[in-house]
């Protein structure tokens, strides 16, 4: 025991040595902690109003506790459940087709050999990320309105005019080709800057074993990228809880909200719109908690199924 205690102390002592050595660092690090305290942890205590029967002029601190009445509030709403499909089926659909899309374009990108071709497709790809929602919307509902260019197509090859942002068969369609178009450039950095700390002498033995331009991708750029691809992935299955809130609530309306109310907007509504405070908070603790379990668990079976080590 005494053994034990030695050793803790050393390496207290060790641990106090190393972070008076880096004192600057640390006090650099001083705004940027202080900071999250601040705009992250503090804020938390607002979860409390799920327990509590919220009133304004009472605060958070002075309102009464309401037990656990805000979520058999919200587990008994039909409106819930109908949110909770399709957060799920959205979210899904968006892992599976959105997910892929940039690993593809960052190699796309990675075997392009003329440099000046190479940095304007990358820069032309990066571009509808730094458009906002709103205004990424407009142009959603000018090229899909009914005289819009798609139906003008259609039309012409004598279809019917259909009103995508307002039918029900196609708009999660329209979520995903807008959401692919938005952030597919942007999110193939990471993949990109996976890519190139690959050793090229991988690929030249791979050249001198005969291997084609596919088999290489196949047998050396996507194992070099595996454990980027994975590290991301969980981080995706922890977002199924949120299918877009700002993507949904500027291209939806109440005509498809059968379809489209996902969890944010509908928490949206029944705290800002509605006045709800503690079931809006009630409503968005549990996709919390149930987006954490998921990040847990699809870590634990990465780290089951291959050899990677997951997040921790």
């Amino acid at each position: 025991m005494q053994k034990n205690n030695q050793v803790i102390n050393y390496r207290r002592q060790g641990l106090l040595r190393r972070i008076y050595k880096m004192r600057a660092y640390y006090l650099l690090l001083l705004p940027f902690l202080a900071c999250i305290i601040l705009f992250k942890y503090v804020p938390m205590y607002g979860i409390t109003l799920a327990f509590k029967d919220f009133k304004i002029r009472r605060g958070i601190v002075g309102s009464p506790w309401a037990g656990l009445k805000y979520f058999r509030q919200l587990f008994e709403a039909y409106s819930f459940f109908e949110v909770l499909r399709n957060t799920i089926i959205i979210s899904l659909e968006k892992l599976i087709f959105c997910f892929p899309i940039p690993i593809v374009l960052a190699i796309f990108i990675n075997e392009i050999r003329n440099d000046r071709v190479k940095k304007t497709f990358q820069t032309v790809s990066y571009l509808p990320h730094f458009i906002s929602w709103i205004i990424a919307a407009s142009f959603v509902e000018d090229i899909f309105a009914l005289n819009g260019p798609i139906n003008s197509i259609i039309r012409l090859l004598g279809g019917e005019s259909v009103y995508f942002m307002a039918d029900t068969r196609y708009f999660r369609g329209l979520l995903i080709i807008t959401n692919i178009w938005k952030t597919c450039g942007w999110s193939s950095i990471v993949y990109i800057a996976a890519i190139t700390g690959i050793d090229p002498q991988l690929y030249e033995a791979a050249e001198i074993d005969g291997a084609k331009k596919l088999q290489s991708i196949w047998h050396v750029t996507l194992p070099g990228i595996r454990s980027t691809i994975i590290t991301l992935f969980i981080l995706e299955v922890g977002k199924i809880m949120s299918a877009g809130f700002d993507q949904i609530y500027n291209l939806y309306s109440p005509v498809v909200y059968s379809v489209a109310d996902v969890l944010d907007t509908y928490t949206y509504r029944q705290g800002i719109v509605n006045n709800n405070y503690s079931y809006a908070t009630a409503a968005g603790l549990f996709q919390n908690v149930v987006g954490f379990i998921m990040v847990i668990l699809s870590n634990l079976l990465v780290k089951k199924l291959s050899d990677e080590e997951g997040l921790w």
